[in-house]
């Protein structure tokens, strides 16, 4: 915070904060009493201008950036619904296919700056869908191969009384049975 600070008092001083502290060091220097006395106070209120602008702007700065990070984070949401299958599409964080959408609109003239209906233009939704539903298609794999990954196995003591079922009901041989609950044992 004090380098943004810093900075910010520095751009202030460049941009005309400077005659502020001239009259203050004027002010000193002179000593003439009543005859400059306008520039002590003039000096004071301009200086202290400064200040407040340049904590202005450090502020501004640093919440800019932590909104920066957030986004960089997280990402910009980006969802779409198709009409077709009345479905929300979740694009949030691939730069790739958000892009290529972004330059489809702006080669067809759409503003950014406001929600978007492609209704009314069949041949710009139809490739905005396309777009969509390959980055839907690439993003499913990795999804479910995401749950899988994570999905917790049962306890031990559960699985090995699940094996001990299927023993006992004649769907494992000697063999199988041996094999798995070595398998499940070794992972204590």
């Amino acid at each position: 915070m004090l380098a943004r600070y810093l900075k910010a008092q520095l751009v202030v001083l460049l941009c005309g904060g400077l005659v502020g502290p001239i009259f203050l060091v004027v002010y000193f220097t002179l000593g003439l009493g009543s005859l400059v006395q306008w520039m002590f106070y003039v000096g004071l209120l301009i200086t202290v201008a400064d200040v407040l602008i340049a904590l202005a702007l450090a502020n501004y700065a640093a919440k800019s950036s932590a909104k920066n990070a957030a986004l960089e984070q997280s990402g910009v949401p980006a969802q779409f619904t198709l009409a077709e299958d009345n479905k929300p599409y979740d694009l949030s964080g691939q730069a790739g296919p958000l892009m290529e959408i972004l330059q489809i609109l702006k080669a067809n003239n759409v503003p950014l700056n406001r929600m978007v209906d492609i209704r009314s233009n069949p041949v710009l939704r139809q490739e905005i869908e396309a777009v969509v539903r390959r980055a839907a298609e690439q993003q499913a794999p990795a999804a479910r191969a995401a749950s899988v990954a994570t999905s917790p196995k049962p306890p031990i003591a559960q699985r090995l009384r699940e094996l001990e079922t299927l023993y006992a009901s004649g769907a494992l041989t000697d063999q199988e049975y041996n094999s798995r609950r070595a398998q499940i044992i070794s992972e204590i």
